[in-house]
């Protein structure tokens, strides 16, 4: 797929084998899911367009591989929302106040037996990129407001993608209808949805058995979220 909408910096033809290999997808939360802004208590939102871009990507790979790909959020800080958010999606877990992300990278391999270049990240930023620089594709966030990041993303090999659309502009579902199409049965996965397929209702059965853990790291270990 060449006609992308962001910056593709590989091959169409490496990230669509790329693609093929990966198990897990995680996802920064501030900047990725938003434009970074919070209110007062400390929240920042979401949108049903990119909740509805996960939830299909994950569908896609479901029907692709007949197994649930690892979804997760990691985060530098301690958003009590995008625990409810993932609650409510029935992600595998949310890490939260993780200021080395690599650490929280290695639970996940360890708790799924992954290896990293099985792993697909999400991230905008630059306490992103000590994960970004293990993981196995990397797809950034665009910000208008930092293009000398991008340009050393870019120089450093740290990113596979730019989005064109920014953190609360729907980058999110952007990236789930890249790698959807770059992964083929784009069209197919669209139709089970919409017919409600018996595929599509053992995916959500499946979906909606998983529980999500809120984790934080505290005293040099992964533990569960106070």
């Amino acid at each position: 797929m060449s006609d992308t909408p962001g910056k593709l910096l590989i091959a169409p033809a490496e990230l669509s084998s790329r693609l093929s290999g990966m198990k897990a997808f995680l996802f920064d939360w501030d900047g990725v899911f938003n434009n970074g802004e919070k209110n007062i208590e400390g929240h920042s939102v979401y949108s049903e367009t990119d909740s509805m871009g996960i939830n299909m990507m994950r569908f896609h790979y479901h029907l692709q591989k007949k197994v649930m790909p690892v979804c997760a959020v990691i985060s530098g800080e301690h958003n009590r929302l995008s625990y409810k958010w993932a609650q409510r999606e029935n992600l595998h877990a949310v890490y939260a106040g993780i200021k080395h992300k690599e650490v929280a990278l290695e639970d996940i391999c360890k708790t799924y037996h992954l290896q990293p270049e099985e792993v697909l990240f999400v991230y905008d930023d630059v306490l992103d990129l000590s994960l970004a620089a293990k993981a196995g594709l990397r797809f950034l966030v665009h910000h208008a407001g930092n293009p000398a990041f991008e340009s050393f993303c870019m120089r450093h090999q740290l990113a596979d993608y730019i989005t064109q659309q920014e953190g609360g502009q729907h980058a999110v579902r952007e990236i789930s209808e890249v790698v959807m199409q770059c992964s083929g049965d784009y069209d197919l996965t669209i139709r089970h949805r919409m017919e409600y397929s018996k595929e599509y209702l053992a995916f959500l059965e499946e979906r909606n058995s998983i529980s999500t853990p809120f984790l934080t790291y505290k005293d040099g270990a992964i533990q569960p979220h106070s």
